[in-house]
């Protein structure tokens, strides 16, 4: 090799990492952006997972509330709840759902399966009542009002020398003071029912529950809001009030006959409390006397005498039996003598009635009316016949005050037939 050779490559080697550097310098200082794709770094990248949502469900809760619709000037009862109010809520695709109101008047469905929603909300006593709603996503509070019935007032009517003749329409409005309706609550429309057909007289059972009083013959049969203060003492004060003191306008005073079906003397203090709360609508029962009211109640069923005569005030009476004809106790605790046909009498209305039976009944209405009370017999035939009639018309000719019945149409007729019965 010649020496220029040689000089050339020991001159290569001493430059050749300067190059190396300087080139490496010139890239590391560049735009990235502007080389060549081939040459970029890829820095994979990954986008955060976004969140599922989930649309929330339709919820309802419906408050319902009553408006009592008056006739007269008085004003009107707004805002309170309506318990036993039977709710129908159906959604546009054909999801139906049925629910009563609690004693809030309150009714809550959750997971709706749409926005629009059908209502239909009834209870005796009441005008039934429709909405559609649209809802929100989410919770929604509705307050629904229904409306009372509307009392109509029409004047007592005389009864005339042909009392069938007059129309059922205004034969409604007579008060009879000899009907009593047996277990009026298993009616359609309890209470209403019977004041409509003019009963004077009315029976109801109760069972203590859990501190609230329910109304059914028997405890299986209990509902809720089914309660003695909504089925019958709050309409009975609404209608007081409006006919001016009266449940009937211009009278007569009239009998609930409370029937105690739970344990006698729990179930009478619970009871007490409540009487107690609405004693402007009760004959109360004073150390100075007697204060008259619209409304006598009775205690029948399981009754705590000893309690009931230790009380200084009452605000209930005491339902008596046929041995209580000729008691020491005075005609004020003891104002109705009531008893079992069936314990007492062979006959049901076939052919006449044995004379030593009717000589035992007159002596019977006898008794009680020299000691001031009233008489009445449960069990009496009750099945639309002339067997019926039969004893009907004895209990009437005999003097019995109160005649029992279920059929509250059929013994209207007969009396209204029987001027004696009015």
């Amino acid at each position: 090799m010649n020496r220029f050779s040689m000089r050339t490559k020991s001159l290569f080697l001493t430059i050749a990492p300067i190059l190396v550097m300087s080139a490496l310098t010139i890239v590391s200082c560049s735009d990235v952006s502007s080389m060549p794709p081939a040459i970029m770094t890829q820095v994979p990248t990954q986008e955060p997972p976004r969140p599922t949502i989930t649309p929330l469900p339709y919820s309802l809760c419906l408050f319902v509330t009553g408006k009592y619709v008056e006739l007269s000037a008085v004003g009107e009862a707004n805002g309170l709840p309506v318990a036993g109010a039977i709710v129908e809520l159906s959604v546009v695709d054909g999801t139906f759902y049925k629910q009563t109101s609690s004693e809030i008047g309150e009714v809550c469905w959750s997971n709706l399966p749409g926005a629009t929603i059908n209502l239909v909300i009834s209870k005796p006593g009441y005008s039934t009542k429709e909405e559609t709603l649209t809802l929100d996503r989410g919770r929604n509070g509705v307050v629904i009002r229904i409306e009372r019935d509307r009392l109509e007032p029409t004047p007592n009517l005389m009864l005339t020398s042909e009392p069938v003749a007059i129309a059922e329409t205004q034969a409604s409005s007579i008060p009879l003071v000899r009907a009593h309706a047996h277990n009026d609550y298993e009616h359609p429309r309890p209470l209403f029912d019977a004041l409509e057909h003019g009963f004077t007289s009315i029976e109801v059972d109760i069972h203590l529950v859990e501190g609230e009083l329910y109304v059914a013959h028997g405890i299986s049969e209990i509902q809720p809001g089914r309660t003695l203060i909504s089925l019958y003492l709050d309409p009975l004060r609404e209608r007081i009030t409006y006919y001016g003191g009266w449940v009937y306008l211009q009278g007569p005073q009239i009998t609930l006959l409370i029937d105690i079906k739970t344990e006698a003397e729990s179930t009478y203090l619970a009871l007490r409390s409540i009487l107690e709360e609405y004693q402007d609508i009760f004959t109360v029962f004073r150390p100075s006397g007697v204060n008259e009211g619209p409304i006598l109640a009775i205690i029948s069923g399981n009754r705590p005498r000893e309690l009931m005569q230790s009380e200084s005030v009452r605000y209930a009476a005491y339902d008596g039996r046929i041995e209580d004809l000729e008691s020491a106790d005075l005609a004020s605790f003891i104002p109705l003598i009531s008893g079992n046909w069936t314990n007492f009498f062979t006959w049901r209305g076939i052919g006449p009635m044995p004379e030593q039976e009717r000589k035992t009944l007159r002596d019977m209405v006898e008794r009680a009316h020299l000691e001031g009370r009233r008489i009445r017999f449960w069990a009496t035939p009750d099945y639309p016949s002339t067997a019926r009639d039969a004893v009907w018309l004895e209990l009437l000719e005999a003097g019995v005050d109160l005649i029992n019945t279920d059929d509250l149409q059929g013994l209207q007729r007969f009396l209204i037939a029987n001027p004696q019965g009015t």
